[in-house]
């Protein structure tokens, strides 16, 4: 494929050279040639999909075939598949992809995608072909696979970070890569990293969409984040990818934390762009808010930045692209429950989504069986089948509902279904309901004791109960008031050696204590170093980064003069000097601690 590389510094730059296209001026040319076969890697997984089907779950949605044909499709051991893609081909084949080959969300060079041969019928497929991450120093992986066409060649958008697991992709230098198939997918070539202009960060491009002029020149449309989750924004395209420039904002908010917009071309002749901004300003970890914005086009595209004033109160991470059936929008996303507990699952959006003046409500069709870490789901309209899609997802394997944020780290399956909305009843959807709460465990029975001395003490997160942050502590009492001095202990030295090694400032906090041996001790606000909680990593990773643990309180009863324990309430703030953005916050709601006299790690009761 060959192009004459368009020159373009801004967005007015662009806006000319579409002018010219759309007046019928040439301004880029493409020449077919033989698709290059993807890198030669070891294959990881099956190539044959085999549905393995699934029981029916119980509701209006499943009773009366609205989902239905439940299957797991993809499963591989310790295998991390996630970030699933369908696609519809010309030929009206369907291609199902996603990210595979890591053991688990952290970015890996062992990552790849892979692009199956899709049945939406009956839910098997063999494998087409795997693309991965183009060669570099360092090591990058590849995730979240779009699939578009453009001008005869199918075309594979992908995000390419550096190892690890970066907070909010900061410090992973986020490049997207294109790789181009003329073969309906059954090759990729290398993946190229895109060109931006009018723009110096980093950027996911995360939806592709084209459109096209009532003078018949198309575009490309794509929007995308940044590294460190602070604006949402869209590009345009007249190379099929090769060069995108930035057109304007969505979201730029740094404190509404945008990311993982969708987008839509929506209204009679299409002229009305709407966009799904997911928000993380409420908790990383948490149920929060989804912008709902809006740009109206021109006869030549879109410039400009988007109208997002309106919100639906519920965090739709990922969604699916929203699709129409008899005049009514769904969309596929993930749902957030109590704990940081997740589901996929179906919503209907209610409201005139074009109209930045008309309310919009989320209705909860039905979930989707899922747990652990899932959604990222993908839907396809089903050939010959008017009113029938298919809809594929991921999910931790059935029947493990941990918490999202470990469930990072272990498999999941890639599974499957068939959506028919000739059997569907608006009535069966109910309104999303408000955002979930982890509530506070009960205190086991307390024993009047002094709990003066040495002791250690371990907070179990709800994000992550299996991994506590540990702290050494000195416990005194007088007058009814107990004191606790606490510092943190070093992670990585405690799994690895189990040396208990303090780390970071100590800090105080008082308060009383009852006659029965309950009380509430608050410490304000302290800052504890990165190593108290490294996510995973090891040495200087985590360099400049520390938490503010702010309202820091422990609620609890003392069980005898060797422990006490309880619930912990407050947010932890990630922060870092120039590094880590406002607005990181995980909630200590349902968090639990224990302490332990002789020196173990504990919980409570």
């Amino acid at each position: 494929m060959q192009y004459r590389v368009l020159s373009c510094s801004s967005s007015v730059a662009l806006f000319s050279v579409l002018v010219l296209a759309a007046c019928g001026t040439q301004v880029a040319s493409e020449k077919p040639s033989a698709a290059r076969s993807s890198q030669a890697i070891a294959s990881t997984g099956p190539d044959v999909l085999t549905p393995v089907p699934i029981p029916t779950p119980e509701g209006p949605a499943y009773a009366r075939g609205v989902i239905r044909d439940l299957a797991v499709v993809y499963q591989n051991g310790d295998e991390h598949a996630e970030n699933v893609e369908l696609h519809l081909l010309p030929s009206k084949k369907m291609l199902l992809a996603f990210r595979a080959g890591g053991t688990g969300q952290a970015e890996t060079g062992t990552a790849r995608i892979r692009v199956f041969h899709f049945d939406p019928l009956a839910h098997a497929g063999t494998l087409a072909s795997e693309v991965v991450p183009p060669p570099s120093d360092p090591v990058r992986g590849i995730r979240d696979p779009k699939l578009f066409e453009w001008k005869g060649a199918l075309k594979l958008g992908a995000i390419s970070r550096v190892s690890g697991f970066p907070i909010r992709d900061l410090l992973a230098d986020t490049r997207t890569v294109i790789a181009t198939s003329h073969d309906d997918g059954d090759s990729f070539d290398t993946p190229v990293p895109v060109e931006l202009k009018a723009t110096g960060d980093s950027w996911g491009l995360w939806r592709y969409v084209t459109w096209r002029s009532p003078f018949g020149a198309p575009v490309l449309y794509a929007t995308g984040y940044d590294d460190g989750d602070q604006e949402a924004a869209y590009f345009g395209s007249l190379d099929g990818g090769k060069t995108f420039v930035k057109l304007g904002s969505i979201l730029k908010a740094p404190g509404l934390v945008p990311s993982e917009a969708e987008l839509n071309f929506l209204g009679r002749d299409r002229n009305v762009a709407v966009s799904l901004v997911r928000l993380d300003d409420q908790g990383l970890l948490e149920d929060g808010q989804t912008a709902i914005c809006v740009k109206r086009g021109s006869w030549f595209g879109f410039f400009g930045d988007f109208e997002c004033s309106r919100r639906l109160e519920q965090r739709l991470d990922g969604p699916s692209r929203v699709f129409e059936v008899d005049g009514r929008f769904f969309v596929v996303a993930r749902k957030h429950l109590p704990c940081t507990r997740k589901r996929t699952a179906l919503y209907e959006l209610r409201g005139d989504l074009t109209d930045p003046r008309s309310p919009v409500q989320l209705f909860e069709v039905a979930e989707l069986p899922s747990n652990g870490d899932t959604a990222y789901a993908a839907v396809a309209p089903v050939p010959g089948r008017p009113g029938q899609f298919a809809v594929a997802w991921y999910s931790t394997p059935l029947g493990a509902d941990i918490p999202w944020l470990p469930a990072q780290f272990g498999p999941t399956w890639i599974l499957a279904a068939t959506l028919d909305f000739s059997h569907y009843d608006p009535s069966i959807a109910v309104p999303a309901g408000p955002d979930a709460h982890c509530p506070a465990g009960p205190l086991p029975s307390a024993s009047a004791a002094n709990v003066e001395g040495p002791f250690l003490v371990s907070v179990g997160p709800s994000f992550f109960p299996d991994l506590p942050a540990v702290f050494v502590a000195q416990a005194s009492s007088s007058g009814g008031t107990l004191t606790l001095a606490l510092q943190a202990v070093d992670q990585n030295a405690l799994i690895g050696t189990g040396s208990v090694v303090p780390v970071g400032d100590p800090f105080l906090g008082s308060g009383s204590v009852d006659a029965a041996g309950h009380f509430s001790i608050d410490f304000g606000n302290p800052v504890i170093p990165f190593a108290a909680y490294p996510l995973g990593t090891a040495g200087d990773g985590g360099a400049g980064i520390t938490f503010e643990l702010r309202g820091f309180h422990l609620n609890g009863v003392t069980t005898s003069a060797d422990g006490f324990c309880g619930n912990v309430s407050g947010d932890v703030l990630v922060q870092g000097p120039g590094l880590i953005p406002p607005n990181t916050r995980l909630l200590f709601e349902g968090s639990t601690f224990g302490a332990d006299r002789s020196q173990v790690v504990t919980a409570c009761p």
